[in-house]
Order: C-alpha cells, then sequence, then structure tokens
C-alpha cells in the first residue's frame, strides 16, 4: 500500500515540478500562459496513477488512485481547454481498463470537467487559505458524490463501507492540499522573481537617469557660462573663437553620453556586413591614437597579419575597440603603453587590448557592464554597458585579466564569418 501510494504521489507532483523547472519562466501567470504544456503533463499523471492503482486496506478489494489531484487541478487552473483533454484521457484509460464502477467514474469524471471550471473566476479572487480550503472540499464533494452514485445506480453498500470512504476522503484530500500548496508556494514565487526583475530594471534606469543628468549638466553649465561671457562684453575675435571651440567641445561631450545611452537602452543591429578584422583596428587605433597623445600614452600597433573576417557594423565594432582602449588609456599615467593584438583561430578571432595602469580587483571585474559601475570618480559605466551590449547581440565574447597596480588585459572573441571557415 504505502509504495502503490508513493508511486501515485510521484506521478501526480512529477508535472508540476517538471513544468516549473522548464516551462514557467517568462510566464505572466503560472499554469495559464501554457495550455499544452499542462495538458500532455497531467495526462501522463493521469494515465500512469490509473495504471497503478493501490489497494488501501489489507484485505479488502478497494484499489484507489489519485488521478482526481490532476484532474481538479489541471480543470481549476487550466479551464475548459486543459479539462477536455484530461477528462479525454481519463475516460479512454478507464475503459480500457475495465472492470466495474466504469460507468460511475466516468460520470464522476465528467462532473468535474463541466463544473469545477465554473469556480475560476471566483476561485482566483481567493486568498492563499481559501484557495487551499476550495480544493480540499471539491475533493471531499468528488468522493462523496462517486460513493453516492454508486449506491443509487449498483446499489453498493454504501453505510458498510462509510470508513474506507472516510479514510479515501481523508487520502485524497491530503494529497490535493499539498498540491495546491505547493503550486500556490510556486506562484508566489514566480511573483516575487518577476517582482524583483521590475525593480532591479526599474532601480538601473533610476541609476543611469540620475548619472546622465548629472553627467550632461557638467557640459551645459560650461557651455552656459561662455555664452553669459560672450555676452557680458566683446571679447576680440580669438579669443571669441577659443571660447566657441570650449562651446562646441562640450556639445560633443554632452551628445557622446547621450549615444552612448541610447546605444545602451536601445541597440540596432539590422545592418550587418562582412568586415576585416584588421582594416577596422588599424581605423580605430587612428581614432585613438590622438587621445592617446593627449594622455602622453603610447600605442603599440599591432603586427597584422592576415584578413580574417566577421559580420558586424563596422561602427559598432570601432565603438567596441574604442570604448575599451579609451577607458585603458585613462586608467594609465604619463608614460604609459596601450597594446593591441590580433590572434586568428579556427573558427574566431581575438583581439587582446592590454594596458600598464593601476589594474583592477576581481569584484571591480565582476562589475564590469553593470549599470552605473566606474572604476573612475566622474564616469557613468556606460562605455563598458555599451561593450558588453554589442558583444552580446553579435554572438562576441569578452574575458578580462587583471592585477591591481600592473594592469589588464581585454581579450575580445568573434567567431569568424561562415564562408570563411570554409
Amino acid at each position: 500500500m504505502i509504495s502503490g501510494m508513493i508511486n501515485n504521489a510521484f506521478f501526480v507532483f512529477f508535472p508540476i515540478f517538471l513544468y516549473y523547472l522548464f516551462y514557467h519562466q517568462g510566464k505572466e501567470r503560472f499554469f495559464n500562459d501554457d495550455r499544452l504544456a499542462l495538458s500532455i503533463l497531467f495526462s501522463i499523471s493521469i494515465t500512469f496513477s490509473m495504471l497503478f492503482p493501490y489497494q488501501f486496506l489489507p484485505g479488502e478489494d478497494y484499489l484507489f488512485d489519485l488521478r482526481q489531484v490532476p484532474l481538479i487541478i489541471g480543470t481549476l487552473y487550466g479551464g475548459y481547454i486543459v479539462g477536455i483533454v484530461l477528462f479525454t484521457v481519463s475516460a479512454v484509460v478507464r475503459v480500457l481498463i475495465g472492470g466495474e464502477g466504469v460507468s460511475i467514474a466516468l460520470i464522476n469524471q465528467f462532473a468535474i470537467f463541466a463544473l469545477v471550471p465554473l469556480l475560476r473566476p471566483y476561485y482566483f479572487k481567493l486568498k492563499h487559505h481559501l484557495r487551499i480550503f476550495t480544493v480540499a472540499t471539491i475533493s471531499v464533494i468528488s468522493i462523496i458524490f462517486n460513493s453516492i452514485f454508486g449506491y443509487i445506480l449498483f446499489n453498493d453498500p454504501l453505510f458498510e463501507i462509510l470508513d474506507v470512504i472516510g479514510i479515501l476522503i481523508i487520502n485524497q484530500a491530503v494529497f490535493i492540499v499539498l498540491t495546491t500548496i505547493v503550486i500556490e508556494r510556486i506562484i508566489k514565487n514566480n511573483y516575487i522573481e518577476k517582482n524583483m526583475q521590475k525593480h532591479g530594471k526599474l532601480e538601473a534606469v533610476s541609476h543611469l537617469s540620475a548619472s546622465i543628468s548629472h553627467e550632461i549638466r557638467n557640459p551645459l553649465q560650461v557651455i552656459k557660462g561662455f555664452i553669459q561671457l560672450l555676452d557680458a562684453k566683446e571679447y576680440p575675435r580669438e579669443k571669441q573663437k577659443e571660447f566657441y571651440q570650449h562651446i562646441n567641445d562640450e556639445i560633443e561631450s554632452a551628445e557622446k553620453i547621450i549615444n552612448d545611452y541610447l546605444m545602451f537602452a536601445k541597440p540596432t543591429f539590422d545592418y550587418q556586413v562582412t568586415i576585416s578584422v584588421e582594416k577596422e583596428i588599424k581605423k580605430a587605433v587612428s581614432i585613438i591614437q590622438p587621445y592617446a597623445h593627449f594622455h602622453s600614452v603610447t600605442v603599440k600597433e599591432p603586427i597584422l597579419v592576415g584578413d580574417h573576417i566577421i559580420r558586424c557594423d563596422e561602427h559598432r565594432f570601432k565603438q567596441v575597440i574604442i570604448n575599451i582602449a579609451r577607458n585603458c588609456i585613462e586608467a594609465m599615467g604619463p608614460g604609459g603603453e596601450l597594446v593591441i593584438d590580433v590572434f586568428g583561430g579556427k573558427d574566431s578571432v581575438q583581439i587582446e587590448i592590454k594596458d600598464n595602469g593601476k589594474g583592477m580587483t576581481t569584484e571591480q571585474i565582476a562589475r564590469l557592464g553593470e549599470p552605473y559601475f566606474s572604476n573612475k570618480t566622474s564616469g557613468t559605466g556606460l562605455g563598458m554597458m555599451v561593450v558588453y551590449s554589442i558583444l552580446k547581440n553579435i554572438g562576441g565574447a569578452i574575458d578580462v585579466q587583471s592585477v591591481p597596480g600592473e594592469g589588464s588585459i581585454f581579450t575580445l572573441s568573434f567567431p569568424l564569418n561562415d564562408q570563411q571557415n570554409d
């Protein structure tokens, strides 16, 4: 009896856990958004429960199974769509098994299918403990219904087996209550998980908004100051050009911050072409050279051999290289050296960007690409966020090795174009 009961319990709980592990992710309403999976899993549960019944009392001929647990739960949470599938499966299996009580079983199962879904609009409005009470009540009524119809139609000795009926009621009620508790707990955990994700997104947006407003305010204040100076008195033409140049630089600074934010918030990768890694590296190095010179940093240009072809937006590719190179340059003092190398593999090409700056700790490396995280006191973290976003969308990867006080090595990996692999 115990082994049979354990088997039936396994048949009931297994599809629920299986659904939770593999199907529920991204579902707004647990047990409502994937009725096909629920129908299949609960059909398996019902079938095995009926094929492996257990003898409840030693020496008695009464066999029992937990088919009604998945039937009631599936019909209540999944509605008529799931219910018709489960009723059909349970009816077919019961007819194939044969024996006494087929008609009673079919009537009982049809009543569950027809009536239980009517309770759904009210059921989901109930509190947790009332849901458990409702499911237990449905289970009890189902057993009593089955017993009374057996007495009416087949003269089953109802009053002689009241003790058996009572045990069956308790047995099924216990399992259906446990099943409901598990499902409700999963629903609650799913709700908490979604709220945490939503809270995390809102927090990230809040941090980004604060950092961007701070970063844009600085160039705007500089622009405002120069405009006030120009308005206050008449300066020589050369001085005016100097002021205009400062204004233009601050506008470009603000524009870059906005572009980085837009790139992270809504990246677009529809335009992808085959590009040469070596050629784009040369262009990126030529762009970064003046910035490196301004910071008294030497850029060791790579010795480029071969022509590795990848599929990517050329501007996004250069943006990845430039963003990392700028961070490396800013991490080094005067006299620093930035080294860029390219290594070709069978299926991918690696780009190594190395500096001898202040380096990073393991904790700092782990947080690279997070919103609002930057190793620079005035940084927004948007640059590395853009890098990670671009790499993710084009199938690239990044590996960061760093030692505090010695420098960092950024290794980028890009899959080669299929034509080149051939």
